[in-house]
């Protein structure tokens, strides 16, 4: 098929699907004229002959398959199709009578779509060596290197000469009135596409830092977060977002997974790790103990092109100005890429947690194809739409591309009626190199499988199922029913503090109960119904261990006799779900560690407990409830019960899980800023309609001797409040 298909499609542009021929004869508008049955038969077929025509390119040696010739004219073909295929859905309620869910017989070949085949081929060979023939070095120290030698080469292309003194130059930033043209372009875009079946906003904002926005400049954004950040959250944030992208397949070109893949190591950070995984851990971790590499790869992470946070969908791009690059770099680094992040702000929420649900979780290649891929894919139909529009006639008598151009370039357009001129930039606008994940490949996979109406029904209407096959297991992981740890016995709560109306996402946290009562948080007062009477204060008696707060307040494993208090504590903070003091008894029997904060006189007025969990044994961590007297709060007890749950943690090198409101940005800033990223949302979480997110911390080293000291200048077996904690 693919000898045959190679001549044919050398006759086309790549970038219109034209013919290069007298005739003239374009593939698009001759498959146009079909019935839809028989362009849907059209797609299927030309979707894997693209699937085929790539492992034929890859087997050939040729490193980027998607950039031959013949795959872009399959490319300007099939996404101009699936652009108007989408076109034709007229709501979500049609989309889903449009699509049937695969039969059970289909799952796998549906699960080893999502996977890229030299990731299956190490998973299914299980040959991991250290040592490989021709090498002086073991995989540890190869590795070291190549981590080294990537972060050289993203300095290159993101640090130098774009940083601070370049930035302050004049003309150096676009604006963000130019930016927001952009987007509101973007978003109408997105919306001509998809916009009848899944819900838009009018308009995503373009921000300051610190102020009610969804978009910002990736550079102004980490200058204003970074320093509210504690040292380990640092680490933390640096070790999933950059160090371990490089190994879990969302850059398989980068150094790390070149080594990775000569070695045959299978990268699969699900706890407990394997053998390739623990080295590759304890070399990330021996890297960030420098903090001459941690400051160089923050320099990386602000100088970045486009990032998505899943949590609060906020987007980050550069708003960096190149001398001389303009098209280049508002075309196909700021237009595409804020499509492509929109894309996945509208991901709907279930499709978000059966990405997660694979070993691995974010740093699967599953989730890399379903996520990314997914996005990079329903970016380019967007995009292959927009190339084909350009010469037809927009608003008031212009072609689009006059239009669009005045918009995007803004200030830097040069008008132009010389139809020479056009010409040519309509065929630069098509030639301009993008930034695609290579999982758009698995993804082309996946929708020769199953057909583009089932991706979006995945995608945007949460019908895991239309892509995953109908097999039994749980909800939302459908392909990979992976048990990601036991759920406590009695519900988990979210140390989430109560709600903040700031938009500040580097707020302190206030120190409230870990999961507010309503979204408006917790009234100042307790009413008169929950009102406890408050015990008769003790003398303090110090306890071995204690770890001191403030002068006049400490921390302390829970006592036997404070169980009482904390009970009524529950009571206080949680009256719709509160534990009772045989609850919280049983949970220490159980050998989890539950804390206490407690005032000069002795009394009880906060707590926290950290269950240890995992589908084995002490595999991992969750924190299962916080809670700080409202008289107490708004003075930091709440961080230093987190961090002293995280140092346990730490000590016994587990990672850390946790549920939290969706709309509780305080406390999501508060986890963020100590390490925590989302892992995918949980429905019904706290009840029914009410949703959480679940957010994770991943293995972290503790912090070295003499890092976070006490009056004494020794490392305190409990963090102390005020000592690095949030501003």
């Amino acid at each position: 098929m693919v000898e045959s298909a190679l001549p044919a499609l050398a006759g086309y542009d790549p970038d219109t699907g034209q013919e290069l021929s007298d005739e003239g004869r374009n593939i698009h508008d001759e498959l146009a004229r079909l019935s839809p049955v028989q362009q849907a038969r059209a797609r299927a077929w030309l979707t894997s002959l693209r699937a085929a025509l790539s492992e034929w390119y890859a087997a050939h040696g040729r490193e980027d398959p998607s950039s031959a010739y013949e795959m872009r004219v399959l490319d300007a073909i099939l996404n101009r199709l699936h652009a108007e295929a989408t076109r034709r859905i007229p709501d979500v309620g049609e989309l889903g009578g449009l699509t049937v869910t695969p039969l059970a017989s289909r799952a796998r070949p549906l699960r080893e779509a999502l996977i890229p085949a030299v990731v299956e081929a190490v998973r299914e060979e299980e040959a991991f060596t250290d040592q490989i023939q021709g090498e002086d070095q073991g995989f540890r120290d190869r590795l070291r290197n190549a981590f080294l030698e990537q972060i050289g080469i993203d300095e290159r292309a993101r640090v130098h000469g774009k940083g601070p003194a370049e930035r302050a130059e004049p003309g150096k930033l676009y604006t963000q009135e130019h930016i927001q043209g952009i987007a509101d372009l973007a978003l109408g875009l997105i919306s001509d596409i998809f916009g009848r079946f899944i819900p838009l906003p009018q308009r995503m904002v373009v921000a300051e830092p610190g102020g009610a926005g969804d978009i910002y400049d990736g550079f102004e954004y980490y200058e204003w977060l970074w320093p509210s950040w504690t040292p380990g959250a640092r680490r933390s944030h640096i070790k999933m977002n950059y160090l371990t992208a490089l190994m879990s397949g969302g850059r398989p070109d980068s150094a790390p997974a070149r080594v990775a893949a000569e070695h045959a190591a299978a990268m699969v950070f699900d706890w407990p790790y394997n053998d390739e995984t623990r080295s590759a851990d304890a070399v990330m971790n021996e890297l960030l103990g420098d903090p001459e590499i941690v400051h160089r790869i923050y320099q990386i992470q602000r100088g970045w092109g486009g990032t998505h946070h899943p949590l609060t969908h906020k987007i980050l791009i550069s708003f960096f100005r190149e001398e001389g690059k303009d098209v280049e770099t508002l075309w196909a680094n700021v237009m595409y890429t804020i499509i492509h992040e929109m894309i996945h702000a509208f991901e709907h929420p279930d499709y978000s947690k059966f990405a997660e649900s694979f070993p691995g979780g974010v740093e699967s290649p599953e989730w890399i194809t379903l996520v990314e891929g997914v996005a990079t894919k329903l970016a380019e139909i967007v995009w292959a739409n927009v190339m084909a529009l350009l010469t037809e006639t927009g608003e008031e008598g212009r072609t689009n591309l006059e239009n669009w151009s005045e918009t995007i370039l803004g200030p830097h357009y040069v008008p132009s009626t010389d139809p020479q001129v056009l010409q040519d930039r309509v065929q630069q606008l098509r030639e301009l190199a993008r930034e695609r994940y290579e999982a758009e490949a698995e993804v082309n996979g996946l929708v020769g499988l199953v057909g583009i109406e089932n991706l979006l029904a995945a995608f945007f209407g949460g019908q895991t199922g239309k892509i995953a096959g109908a097999v039994p297991g749980t909800t939302g992981s459908m392909l990979a029913p992976h048990d990601t740890g036991e759920r406590p016995r009695h519900p988990p709560r979210s140390p989430s503090p109560s709600l903040s109306t700031s938009s500040d996402e580097s707020s302190s946290d206030d120190g409230g109960p870990s999961r507010p009562q309503s979204p408006a948080g917790l009234p100042d007062k307790p009413s008169a119904e929950v009102e406890v009477p408050q015990p008769q204060r003790r003398p303090l008696a110090r306890r071995e261990g204690d770890a001191p707060v403030t002068a006049d307040q400490r921390l302390s494993p829970l006592q036997p006799q404070d169980l009482r208090q904390a009970a009524r504590l529950e009571n206080r903070l949680f009256p719709d779900d509160p534990m009772s003091e045989a609850d919280i008894n049983s949970r220490l029997r159980e050998g989890n560690h539950y804390l206490g904060a407690y005032d000069d006189a002795g009394a009880l007025i906060g707590y926290a407990g950290l269950h240890i969990t995992g589908p084995q044994p002490g595999t991992q961590a969750y924190i299962e409830t916080m809670g700080v007297d409202p008289a107490w709060q708004h003075r930091g007890i709440g961080t230093a019960l987190l961090r002293a749950l995280l140092d346990i943690a730490d000590q016994a090198g587990l990672p850390v899980s946790l549920h939290v409101r969706p709309d509780n940005q305080r406390a999501i800033a508060l986890y963020e800023s100590h390490g925590f990223t989302p892992a995918g949302v949980e429905r019904d979480h706290y009840g029914r309609g009410s949703d959480a997110w679940a957010m994770r911390r991943p293995v972290t080293e503790p912090e070295p001797p003499g890092a976070a000291a006490g009056a004494e200048g020794r490392r305190c077996p409990v963090p102390a409040i005020g000592a690095g904690a949030v501003p």
